[in-house]
């Protein structure tokens, strides 16, 4: 959502001046949804918006504060496929997750789960960690670190 050329910038609630603000192209960009969604969204007063003439803008405050969507709670629960909308991945994936243990949820069925707030926090913290340290032993080159190394042959320079 930065321009080209710029640096990345976090953008926080705390940063109030100057405000930014997006086209409803850029705003849909952001959102991963068509245009005339929104527009529904402006239309509907979900996403508050000026309008400009025929045109609308809209705050990136408020486009990030809808992509949040609403704070749960740490006892609030979610069910499969919440926590598949935020991974951006199939519900059967959150299922396989509760079923090997990874995420500890309750299950009532074939196809119902559900996973308190602080579990899938706990979850995605573990993932995040997993992650930076694979990249970092990667990196290193420590075949220890990375079982898959061990067997690779190494790449030859051309």
């Amino acid at each position: 959502m930065n321009a080209p050329g710029q640096p990345a910038r976090e953008v926080c609630a705390e940063q109030s001046w100057p405000p930014r603000y997006l086209t409803v192209t850029e705003a849909a960009e952001a959102m991963s949804r068509h245009r005339s969604a929104v527009l529904r969204l402006i239309h509907t007063g979900k996403l508050p918006s000026i309008r400009l003439g025929r045109s609308y803008r809209v705050r990136e405050a408020e486009v990030l504060r809808l992509l949040a969507g609403p704070m749960p709670g740490p006892a609030d629960m979610l069910d499969a496929a919440q926590c598949a909308s935020i991974l951006r991945c199939p519900e059967r994936t959150i299922h396989a997750l509760i079923k090997l243990g990874h995420l500890d949820g309750e299950s009532s069925g074939t196809d119902t789960c559900r996973v308190t707030v602080t579990e899938f926090q706990r979850f995605l913290q573990e993932a995040e960690n997993r992650t930076a340290l694979s990249a970092r032993s990667c990196q290193s080159g420590d075949a220890r670190a990375d079982p898959w190394r061990a067997w690779r042959p190494a790449r030859r320079a051309c």
